[in-house]
């Protein structure tokens, strides 16, 4: 993961804005496989966790997916699901997903 991702956030939090509410956004595959966010996107769900954002918005576009995947649109909104319940049960605090 790119490091200036969770350094960005720190002047916020150290007084500039303290009550800021900072997000960060990832693709949907950065949630699915770590490897491959990392790899694709400079991006993983862990890593991020460990930033303390305040919420984190998960790009999961059915759409955009049956066109990368080439699956239809039953099996795209599966996968959806799937990585939205992967990101709440990985996040300290379920309401910080978005």
């Amino acid at each position: 993961m790119a490091p200036e991702r969770g350094a960005a956030a720190r002047p916020l939090r150290q007084g500039v804005q303290p009550k800021t509410a900072v997000r960060d956004h990832l693709y949907y595959e950065a949630v699915l496989n770590d490897s491959n966010g990392v790899a694709w996107f400079s991006q993983s769900l862990s890593e991020t966790l460990k930033h303390h954002f305040d919420y984190i918005a998960i790009m999961a576009y059915h759409r955009q997916t049956m066109r990368e995947l080439n699956v239809e649109e039953k099996k795209a909104i599966r996968l959806m699901g799937e990585v939205a319940e992967k990101a709440l049960r990985s996040a300290r605090d379920p309401s910080q997903i978005i």
